[in-house]
């Protein structure tokens, strides 16, 4: 399958996909939100979930943030 998406981790490695790199997402290497027990434990289960994707979300949308502007950075020297 094609890759859309292209990844240059340090200025000096070369472009190439998230398979090519060995890259993961977060999210595949955490356990399964099957819920288990009583109805009292799947909220908690849920709500802990829902906390830990939001807080995740927020540190990847820093960690994008600040790529983007290495990347720009890389950009303005080359030019």
């Amino acid at each position: 399958m094609p890759a859309t998406r292209l990844y240059v981790p340090t200025e000096g490695a070369g472009a190439a996909c998230r398979r090519c790199w060995g890259l993961t997402y977060e999210s595949r290497q955490e356990r399964n939100y099957k819920p288990r027990g009583s109805f009292l434990g799947f909220m908690t289960l849920r709500m802990s979930a829902q906390l830990c994707t939001l807080t995740s979300r927020e540190r990847r949308a820093e960690a994008a943030a600040k790529r983007y502007a290495e990347r720009r950075e890389i950009l303005a020297r080359g030019t």
